[in-house]
């Protein structure tokens, strides 16, 4: 069998990288859930957690009292609150639970969930709601930034709103490593409230700076010419922080997309323009290894919108700019993340035919759309999911074993598919790091997805016959040290191998194919 990597010999000496041409396929769906009571569930957050599991945020709607209805056991506050399921790794609910107050409590953007480093949650979103249910902290306009701080089994351990007399909405949040929390979002108060920073035009992008007990350091708003929409925030390498979004210009009323460079207290330190590539909408920023963002969002063209990413460096200059969708239609990217491989995967909703950079099926109205983009953005592969209903995509991320976990809403509940790893021969070894793509099927194979005929192949460039042999028995140490085959197993395929010819001539035979013939 032919591999990526030759003679076997020379294989502990390579790097760990792809030395031929790699392909990476669409992984397979292992399992789904749907989590929801009346049909008011709407998912808009995922983390796949490092401990093992799942967590899944997003707004549950009072339709009707959800008592032995559904998979949701935890109570209604208000007219909207915020929802909150624990599952293991199979998608299995362990618990879950509700927060909000008399009003509406919901959420903007999709980074409203994250994990703390002692393993509970925060959550964060907007609300009206005065106190009352699960909120304790005050209301001081008509909706103020909500902050829910939770413990690992979902109790909440305290809550804070931050707003003016005007209207707040957060949209992302972030713990700060050992010091806290960053809050971004819009704001359309005057200082008041627990607000002190100024307000400049109809809508300004307003950052709040918490810290580990959520109480507020600082907060500052940022400069637009009228209606300016905050739309995503990452952290740097020393400290500060990456902010982007639209601004509306004057005359025009035309969107452009802003990015903002702070230092860790808020402070400005530069600020680019990327003109209307993604004006259309945001769905946030990321940052890259060599320190500089992927911004992703929606490009409009006439009679279509597409997926689309903007790749800066660590000064915001542009490196390229990508779309990815249908020949007509709507493809609107609702979150992103980076891959192990320095790629990234894009998520969102669909409402476009197979053409163009679409090769995946069209379902209903709108589908959950997944493209896989390498470090480039060059596309690697689509799929949809979807039922003939409004299917709406808002949560994706890589898990640790390189399957990807994917939610949304379906018919107004949660709905959620675990995707495995992307592996064309079915190895069991992704892609990814797959030195030996193509390895036949049910081959016994190490870490970097190379199995003994591929490590050592029969009809290999051997000097002789002993150096071949030599290769059989390093190889089986290996896999014997890292238990992939018994001492029996082992035994065998070498006895097979020192029977045949390989290594004085081209021939058929490969030693475990062989070795389990006998």
């Amino acid at each position: 069998m032919k591999s990526c990597l030759g003679a076997g010999l020379i294989v502990a000496a390579m790097p760990l990288h792809l030395v031929c041409a790699q392909q990476v396929c669409p992984p397979a769906v292992q399992w789904q859930q749907s989590f929801g009571s009346c049909g008011g569930e709407f998912l808009r957050g995922l983390k796949s957690l490092p401990n093992g599991g799942y967590v899944f945020a997003g707004a549950t709607v009072e339709f009707c009292d959800p008592t032995g209805i559904g998979n949701k056991t935890s109570p209604n506050y208000g007219n909207t609150d915020w929802w909150l399921v624990r599952t293991d790794d199979q998608g299995n609910k362990l618990w879950d639970a509700s927060f909000g107050g008399s009003g509406e409590d919901g959420f903007d953007g999709t980074d409203i969930v994250q994990q703390t480093a002692d393993g509970g949650f925060i959550l964060g979103g907007w609300s009206d709601s005065p106190p009352s249910g699960t909120k304790t902290s005050p209301h001081y306009g008509s909706f103020d930034y909500w902050v829910v701080r939770v413990d690992r089994d979902g109790h909440q351990l305290w809550d804070r709103s931050f707003g003016g007399s005007g209207d707040d909405g957060m949209v992302t949040l972030q713990e700060v490593p050992g010091d806290g929390f960053i809050l971004g979002g819009a704001s359309s108060s005057p200082p008041s409230g627990n607000k002190t920073s100024p307000h400049y035009g109809y809508r300004d992008w307003w950052l709040v700076r918490l810290n580990a007990q959520g109480e507020k350091l600082w907060d500052r708003s940022y400069r637009g010419n009228t209606d300016d929409q905050l739309d995503g925030l990452c952290q740097t390498s020393d400290g500060g922080f990456v902010l982007v979004g639209t601004v509306t210009q004057i005359p025009g009323f035309t969107s452009q997309t802003r990015l903002l460079r702070l230092d860790s207290n808020g402070a400005v330190i530069w600020e680019k323009s990327l003109g209307d590539f993604l004006s259309y909408s945001i769905a946030g920023i990321r940052r890259a290894g060599d320190g500089g963002f992927v911004i992703g969002g929606v490009h409009e063209d006439p009679g279509k919108f597409s997926f689309a990413l903007a790749r800066v460096d660590a000064g915001g200059v542009v490196l390229w700019q990508k779309t990815y969708g249908g020949l007509v239609g709507a493809d609107l990217l609702s979150h992103f993340e980076f891959t192990t491989d320095g790629g990234l995967v894009l998520g969102g909703r669909s409402y476009s035919w197979p053409g163009g950079d679409k090769t995946s099926a069209a379902y209903g109205e709108y589908d959950y759309w997944i493209v896989r983009v390498d470090a480039n953005g060059n596309k690697l592969w689509d799929l949809s999911f979807g039922t003939s209903e409004e299917d709406e995509l808002y949560g994706i991320q890589q898990t640790a074993e390189g399957g990807f976990i994917v939610g949304g809403s379906s018919s107004g509940h949660f709905w959620v598919i675990k995707l495995g790893p992307e592996d064309c021969d079915g190895d069991g070894v992704p892609d990814t790091r797959d030195l030996c793509p193509g390895t036949r099927v049910g081959a016994i194979v190490n870490e970097h997805g190379c199995s003994i005929d591929d490590l050592c192949p029969c009809d290999g460039p051997w000097r002789d016959r002993e150096e071949y042999l030599r290769c059989v028995r390093e190889t089986l140490m290996d896999f014997r040290r890292a238990g992939r085959i018994s001492k029996e197993e082992a035994h065998a395929i070498l006895n097979q191998a020192k029977r045949s010819d390989c290594g004085k001539r081209r021939h058929s035979f490969t030693p475990e194919t062989d070795a389990k013939k006998g």
